[in-house]
């Protein structure tokens, strides 16, 4: 067997395992409030996020325009 197909079977094995967590989840109640609350922290993220993405290209773009003559590289 050559090394890459070692990988690929390792990383098969360790994705059955993240669903076996998952199966766990059902029958552990704390488990499962645990993973509903990092789902609602993970959707709240990805709100501010897109707001903080959003601002930075505003200020990229208005920083092209305020400075776009004003520095120059004689190579």
């Amino acid at each position: 067997m050559s090394s890459g197909s070692k990988g690929n079977v390792g990383t098969a094995l360790r994705g059955l395992r993240v669903i076996g967590m998952f199966k766990l989840a059902r029958t552990w109640k704390r488990f499962q409030i645990l993973l509903k609350t990092m789902y609602r922290t993970l959707i709240e993220i990805s709100t501010f996020t897109i707001v903080v993405l959003l601002f930075m290209y505003i200020f990229t773009m208005l920083g092209l325009e305020v400075f776009a003559n004003k520095v120059k590289f004689n190579s």
